[in-house]
């Protein structure tokens, strides 16, 4: 019984083990289940090839005086090998034909995986895209928005910044097709973080949200790219940049540098250099500080 009980094993893994791809804060929390499934499974291996049989031999069963279920069992099997025995036999008849189905049955799947990734419209023609294969398993915007953030300069009159706001907001409505825009809405006084939200006269927002999910519709990190040269070239606010959400509790930016010290002027020298770095690298988007001395 090893080959039936190792596939077995092994099929429930491959069932558990694509859970380790969901994304973002979600698939942290997620991975663990299917890494302690793994190591269970593992593990109930080695019980049932190397601590069961001696468990067995241990008890002293007799199979001389097989019960009726066993002797059910024995029936049932014996029936299925006659079923099984002729349908071999009548794929051996044609042992070429079997072959080329199954060359076949094989590059047909290798296509229906490999064809929507070479030609991403082919996954819009509904007649089509039900025989290809949808490679996000995992949808990674489950929420379709994100925010645009703007800080003036210190003492900026609010209602200066929800002009800014405002124009920020007439540009991005004109970028963005309608049929990829559910709603933007803009708002000064206050703006909201990954991790806690600021208030003042000086901080505004823009909100956009998409649609649902459905054919022909961009996802959140292609509509942020898209509008992403009319937020760098928006003159007027001190700071400008995206904030993506995702699923889960806040979490803080992928890459955060504090930088600490007792002169106030050469923290933020130190934190004008490293941001500078930032920019410079072709890796890294979105770039900001906290850093919030107060309305002057």
């Amino acid at each position: 019984v090893a080959a039936p009980v190792t596939t077995a094993v092994l099929t429930t893994m491959a069932a558990f083990l694509p859970l380790m791809l969901l994304p973002g804060i979600i698939g942290e929390f997620m991975r663990l289940v299917p890494f302690v499934v793994t190591v269970a499974l593992v593990i109930s291996l080695v019980e049932a090839f190397w601590v069961l049989p001696s468990h067995i031999l241990h008890a002293k069963i007799s199979f001389k005086n097989p019960s009726w279920s066993e002797r059910a069992r024995i029936r049932g099997l014996r029936k299925l090998r006659r079923i099984y025995t002729r349908i071999l036999v009548k794929v051996m008849r044609v042992p070429a034909l079997v072959i080329i189905l199954a060359i076949g049955m094989f590059f047909a799947s290798l296509a229906s995986a490999m064809l929507g990734q070479i030609n991403p419209s082919l996954m819009q023609d509904p007649k089509v895209s039900k025989w290809l294969v949808k490679t996000n398993f995992f949808a990674a915007d489950p929420l379709r928005l994100f925010y645009v953030s703007i800080e003036m300069e210190n003492g900026t009159p609010l209602e200066i910044t929800l002009e800014n706001v405002k124009q920020l907001q007439a540009q991005i409505r004109d970028t963005v097709a309608p049929e990829q825009l559910r709603s933007v809405v803009a708002y000064a006084g206050q703006m909201f973080t990954e991790t806690a939200p600021f208030q003042g006269a000086h901080f505004g927002q823009v909100m956009v949200s998409l649609p649902p999910r459905a054919a022909g519709l961009h996802s959140v990190d292609e509509v942020i790219e898209g509008v992403r040269e009319v937020v760098d070239n928006f003159a007027g606010p001190k700071k400008l940049y995206f904030i993506r959400l995702s699923g889960g509790p806040p979490v803080a930016k992928a890459i955060s540098v504090k930088v600490r010290g007792d002169d106030v002027d050469e923290i933020r020298a130190g934190v004008a250099a490293v941001q500078t770095i930032l920019e410079q690298s072709e890796w890294a988007t979105d770039i900001a500080n906290d850093d919030s001395p107060g309305l002057k």
